[in-house]
Order: structure tokens, then C-alpha cells, then sequence
């Protein structure tokens, strides 16, 4: 017996499989070291790991005796646990997860959207730095996009804080809306209190 691959990483509510192969006949379980960090289950040929808890488990994968195999030999697969991340749509393309790495998808503002497809905010790649700015949290972000931005001039006033530079322009405002788009052009992405958000591409 095999299993393909043998370790993995996800997001804790996540899922990940891996594949088994064998001649064996018997039946086939699979159990975790930590409960509390990932569980597992085994339906035909394939194992899944659920992710509970940040940390790292090792799950076994058994086959017993069968009618005319003996006991394959257990298998291990290690998984890790990370934090659980938004969902991040490029655009309103909903295409790329947490775990792609952002620089690749050839898209560099986001709107950062949860399963319910309330967002929570507005995020973009700049020099290679993902920063957010959320939405519904004038207090806090008015000074974080002027950290982000502070080789840029930003405008300011008791109700807006607007930054522009040639890569991006944004902005958030005290009624607790945010928005990013790229440099002078109209693709980006804007996010209000209520976590309703528009994206635009040209």
C-alpha cells in the first residue's frame, strides 16, 4: 500500500485529500495524533484530512487483512495547520484561495470575500506585500493606509484619507468604506459597511 501525496498544508476548516494505492483487500481506516488539530476518514481510495486547530498531526493510514492479502504496512501523512484566511477574488474572478501566492495570478487588487460573500475589505500586492484595509474601521485604517503610503502623498481630511502613487490609488473613508484601484485607471475594487463590494477590470 501507498498514498500519494504524503503531506500537505491547510487552512483550519479546510480540507485536503491524498490517494491510496493498493492490491490489498481489506479494509481500509485511517486515525490522527491530534484530535484536537486534524481528523480524518477514508472512503474508497481516498483519505480526508479536516483541519481543526493551528498546529501539525500525523495520520496513519491502515489496511488490515483481507481474504487474500495480508495487513498492508501503515502509512503516514503529515499535515500542518494554518490559520484560516479569507477567500480572495481577483476582480470578482473567483478563482484564486488563500493559498496561491498572490504574485502569480497576475491580478494585484482585491476584494477580500468570505464564504457568505460579505467582505470585509479591500487588499492589494504592493512590492510584493499583500496590505489590507478593511472596510467598517475608519479609526484604524485612516492611519494604516498612510503607513502603506508613505512615500506617496496622501490628501486628509476629518472624513476621507485619499492616497495616490503611480502603482495605486486608495482611499477610506469615515463612513467606513474602502477602495484600491490601480494607478489612474478605474480596475480595482471599492467595499462598503456593509460588506457589499464592487470590483472592475477594464
Amino acid at each position: 500500500m501507498s498514498i500519494n501525496p504524503t503531506s500537505g498544508t491547510i487552512g483550519s476548516g479546510g480540507s485536503i485529500t491524498t490517494a491510496i494505492t493498493t492490491d490489498g483487500d481489506g479494509t481500509k481506516s485511517c486515525t490522527t495524533s491530534s484530535s484536537s488539530v486534524a481528523t480524518c476518514s477514508v472512503s474508497g481510495n481516498t483519505v480526508t484530512i479536516n483541519g481543526l486547530a493551528t498546529g501539525s498531526a500525523t495520520i496513519t493510514v491502515k489496511q488490515t487483512q483481507g481474504t487474500n492479502y495480508n495487513a498492508a504496512t501503515d502509512k503516514t501523512y503529515s499535515v500542518t495547520v494554518v490559520p484560516l484566511q479569507p477567500k480572495y477574488f481577483a476582480f470578482g474572478n473567483p478563482t484564486t484561495s488563500s493559498t496561491t501566492n498572490y504574485t502569480s495570478v497576475g491580478k494585484t487588487v482585491f476584494g477580500t470575500l468570505y464564504n457568505d460573500n460579505i467582505s470585509k475589505g479591500v487588499c492589494i500586492i504592493r512590492n510584493n506585500t499583500l496590505q489590507c484595509f478593511k472596510s467598517n474601521n475608519w479609526s484604524d485604517e485612516q492611519n494604516h493606509i498612510q503607513q502603506v503610503f508613505s512615500d506617496k502623498s496622501c490628501y486628509v481630511s476629518s472624513s476621507t484619507v485619499s492616497c495616490s502613487a503611480t502603482d495605486f490609488r486608495c482611499f477610506v473613508y469615515n463612513d467606513k468604506r474602502v477602495g484600491c484601484y490601480i494607478g489612474g485607471t478605474n480596475d480595482g475594487c471599492t467595499v462598503n459597511y456593509e460588506g457589499i463590494w464592487e470590483c472592475n477590470a477594464s
